[in-house]
C-alpha cells in the first residue's frame, strides 16, 4: 500500500526571489554537495535522519534532484522531483518519490512543501512495521529535509542580499 507524506514551511522571502534561486540553483539548495553530500556516478549521497524513541537514527541516500519547472500565471509555483532511497539494502527499505514545491503566500513570503509517496518493503509485513511506527519515522526525516533546505535557501537569499559569499568552513580555518 502506498503511504503518502507531506511536510509545509514558510520563509519570509519573497516568491521570485525564491524561484530565480531555485531556478539557478536548485539541486545544490536541495542537497549541497560538500560536506553535507558529495557526488558519486552522477547522483548526491546524503544522510537522512529521524528519531524513533529517544534515539537518533539515520540512513545513507542516494538522492536524485530533477529540474526545477514553473508554471506562472496567478498562481505562479516552482516544481522540483526529488526521489531517495537507501545506499544500502535498499530492498529493506522504501524509496521515497515526491517533490519540493515553492509557490507565494504574501508580497514577502514564500510556502515551502514535500509531497511525496513511498510503498513500504516487504510486503504485509512491511505495511505492519510501518503502520507501527515506521511511518512518523518517514515523517520525521522529510520535516528535516525540509527544515535543512529552507536554511539553505535562508543562507542563499541573504547572501545574494548582501553581495558577499558564504565562506566554506576550510575558507575560514585558512583565515584564521
Amino acid at each position: 500500500m502506498k503511504r503518502e507524506v507531506c511536510e509545509f514551511r514558510w520563509e519570509h522571502i519573497p516568491y521570485p526571489e525564491v524561484a530565480a534561486l531555485l531556478r539557478a540553483r536548485g539541486a545544490e539548495l536541495i542537497l549541497p554537495s560538500g560536506e553535507a553530500g558529495a557526488r558519486r556516478a552522477e547522483r548526491r549521497m546524503a544522510t537522512l535522519y529521524a528519531e524513533v524513541g529517544k534515539r537518533q537514527v539515520a540512513r545513507d541516500v542516494i538522492v536524485d534532484v530533477g529540474e526545477p519547472e514553473e508554471s506562472g500565471g496567478p498562481f505562479p509555483i516552482v516544481r522540483i522531483p526529488v526521489s531517495w532511497r537507501a545506499a544500502e539494502h535498499s530492498e529493506l527499505f522504501p524509496v521515497m518519490d515526491g517533490q519540493l514545491e515553492a509557490y507565494p503566500i504574501a508580497a514577502d513570503r514564500t510556502q515551502m512543501s514535500f509531497q511525496g509517496n513511498y510503498r513500504p518493503p516487504l510486503g504485509r509485513l512491511g505495511d505492519t512495521i510501518d503502520g507501527l511506527f515506521m511511518h512518523r519515522v518517514a515523517e520525521e526525516s522529510v520535516q528535516r529535509f525540509l527544515r535543512s533546505f529552507a536554511q539553505r535557501l535562508r543562507h542563499a537569499w541573504l547572501e545574494q542580499r548582501s553581495g558577499t559569499p558564504k565562506r566554506t568552513r576550510a575558507q575560514h580555518q585558512q583565515t584564521a
